[in-house]
Formats: structure tokens, C-alpha cells, sequence
């Protein structure tokens, strides 16, 4: 009986102080990264992530706020728009605020070497360490907005055309030499009906070619036909062409 309470001790010993290895390992793998002081319980690989511990995790998000003195998200919003990681590219003198004994807000000087990673404002300076979250300013700098640049005006195709053609019609009118002046001849209007020749009277011109019809043309009983004399031909001829020349002038008239 005392073997067996011997043994029962034993393994009720070996059990607790596995259990207290066992709860030292994880606390260790939990708070990786950080350590008592740290305004985080787990380091934060970005601003993201320090933003969802925030939110997730309520006595980190009561570090920051009686530190920083406003609200969960208000910080949080602050964070996703305007932090950063940022690696120093010298060396970094400052005052860090950390968590005390009794859960109060301390600070110290502190140097961070050249190569330090940071989280910092975008184009501004660094506010929390990066390896455990620790503040290194009272109060967060304040993002001044940019005014947005108004566009330039965009002209388009159509009008930039518009514009050169309209150009080149005034240099082409400017440089067109100037119109001469043309003379207006009047009309020259005829009234009144052409004067009409008078016709030749046909009785004179019948009494003149009628004595040479008469003895021009002589018939003879003969079989034999008789041959007009020359001057008889051309009396008639005269008289013909009279006659012709008459009905012309009378025709015309009409």
C-alpha cells in the first residue's frame, strides 16, 4: 500500500510539471515576437494585420486608446489609409512609450539602428516600432488632404479642325487680291418695226419685159422651129430675172 500512494505521488508530480511545459510553450508560441511592455500581444506583419489584432484583440485596442486618446476604429481607419512599413535609412533617436507594471503608460529614450523596420506615416515620420508596437509619438500627425488638380481641358478632334480650316480661310481671303470692279454696258433696245423696203411696182416692171416677150416669142406655121435672136434672149432673160428679184423683195416685206 505505501509502494502504490508512492507511485500515485509520483505520477501526479510528473503530470503537473508536464502540464507547466506545456503551458509555457504555448503562452511562447502566442506572444511570438512580443514581450510584457509590448503595446501587442503578437507581432504584426503589416498595417493590416495590426489593424485586425486591434479589432480583435480588446486590451491591445485599450493600449492604444488611452495612449493615443480616441476610439478602435477611429484608429483603425487611420491605420488602413495611412501606415506603412518602412525600413530606416538612418539612424532613429527618439522617445518609446511601452506598458509598466500596474498596466500603466511609460516611456524612455531610445535609439533605432539604421535598417530598423518601422511602421510610419505615408511620407511622413515612423509612429510604432515594428517588432512589438510600442508608440514612438504622444499623438498621431495629422493627414492634411491634397486638393485634387483640375483636368486640363481636353479639345477634341472636330473643333481642333474647325480652328485650322477657319484659319486657313482667313489667310486664303486675306491674301486673295481684291476684286476689280466691272463695267455695265446698257443695253442698246430697238422699238419700233424695221422699215420694209418698198416693193417694185409690178405693172412698170410687166411694161418693160413685155415688149421683148412679144417679139421674142414668134411662132411660124412652118414644121421647122425657128431660133430666137440673141438680143430677143436677152431681153427676156432681163425681164425674168426682174421678176424673180420683184417677188423676193415682196416676199421679204411680208
Amino acid at each position: 500500500m505505501p509502494r502504490m500512494c508512492r507511485i500515485i505521488v509520483l505520477v501526479c508530480l510528473l503530470s503537473g510539471a508536464l502540464c507547466a511545459c506545456l503551458s509555457s510553450s504555448c503562452c511562447a508560441a502566442v506572444r511570438e515576437g512580443t514581450q510584457p511592455g509590448d503595446f501587442l500581444y503578437m507581432r504584426a506583419e503589416s498595417p493590416a494585420a495590426l489593424a485586425d489584432q486591434i479589432i480583435s484583440n480588446k486590451m491591445v485596442a485599450d493600449n492604444y486608446r488611452r495612449h493615443f486618446g480616441i476610439s478602435r476604429d477611429a484608429l483603425v481607419n487611420y491605420i488602413r489609409q495611412n501606415v506603412e512599413i518602412r525600413t530606416l535609412d538612418k539612424d532613429y533617436r527618439g522617445t518609446v512609450h511601452f506598458i509598466s507594471a500596474g498596466r500603466k503608460i511609460g516611456q524612455r529614450n531610445t535609439v533605432l539602428r539604421k535598417g530598423t523596420r518601422v511602421f510610419a506615416v505615408k511620407n511622413g515620420p515612423p509612429i510604432m516600432e515594428w517588432r512589438c508596437g510600442n508608440p514612438l509619438t504622444k499623438q498621431l500627425p495629422a493627414i492634411v488632404a491634397s486638393k485634387p488638380t483640375p483636368p486640363a481641358p481636353v479639345v477634341t478632334e472636330p473643333e481642333v479642325a474647325g480652328v485650322v480650316e477657319a484659319v486657313e480661310i482667313g489667310q486664303t481671303l486675306a491674301s486673295a487680291p481684291a476684286a476689280v470692279p466691272l463695267a455695265v454696258v446698257p443695253a442698246t433696245v430697238t422699238t419700233g418695226i424695221p422699215a420694209i423696203e418698198p416693193p417694185i411696182p409690178f405693172a412698170p416692171a410687166l411694161a418693160m419685159v413685155a415688149p421683148a416677150l412679144v417679139a421674142g416669142v414668134a411662132v411660124k406655121s412652118s414644121a421647122a422651129p425657128t431660133v430666137p435672136e440673141p438680143a430677143s434672149s436677152a431681153a427676156l432673160f432681163i425681164g425674168g430675172a426682174m421678176v424673180i428679184l420683184h417677188m423676193r423683195r415682196r416676199s421679204r416685206g411680208l
